[in-house]
């Protein structure tokens, strides 16, 4: 099933146009957030259990050039722009900070049940700071349709509102969906 997700970033002031891609080989998001200063392409792959094997970025961030590539070997370990990035190893998702979308990795992957919490380690891509390092995070799902998302240790915190299929609806005071619709037909 494919998705088409529209996102304003309410920080930076960006529109994103996602298109989630979920098949019967796993899930292929490719998406372009615009606004003052900021061009960025992503895809991310991940296998059918939400599992992120690969992340692209490329474009420009308030006049800095973005190019990385993270690919997951056979072994389970990140490559990093074509090196072996050992520091990353244990982390299992990836964390983008203009985009609500990676959100949906872990909440789609962990499958929690209501008041359940589960920590992870995740690749941040950090553009105001420029650095991409591993975080800890948790997730605690609230209800249905509600997670808690804090950092570890905890210098931020969010309820963030998603629908049916783990994608965010509203992620308060950064990002709230514009429009969304699916087709039936997946291209994998």
């Amino acid at each position: 099933m494919e998705t088409r997700i529209q996102w304003k970033g309410l920080d930076d002031d960006t529109i994103e146009n996602c298109t989630i891609d979920v098949g019967s080989e796993g899930v292929v998001v490719t998406s372009k957030i615009s606004g003052k200063d900021v061009d960025i392409r992503y895809q991310i792959m991940t296998d059918i259990r939400w599992l992120t094997n690969r992340c692209e970025l490329s474009g420009y961030f308030r006049g800095f050039n973005i190019q990385f590539l993270f690919e997951r070997n056979h072994r389970g370990t990140w490559i990093a722009n074509g090196q072996p990035g050992d520091r990353f190893d244990q982390c299992e998702y990836v964390d983008i900070s203009l985009t609500p979308f990676t959100n949906s990795l872990p909440i789609n992957r962990l499958v929690l049940s209501e008041k359940e919490a589960r920590e992870i380690s995740a690749v941040y891509f950090d553009f105001t700071d420029r650095k991409v390092r591993p975080v800890k995070q948790c997730y605690t799902r609230l209800s249905a349709n509600l997670y808690h998302y804090e950092n570890i240790p905890n210098d931020f915190e969010a309820d963030i509102l998603v629908d049916n299929n783990g994608f965010v609806v509203d992620y308060p005071a950064l990002f709230t969906r514009k429009s969304d619709w699916q087709t039936k037909e997946s291209k994998s």
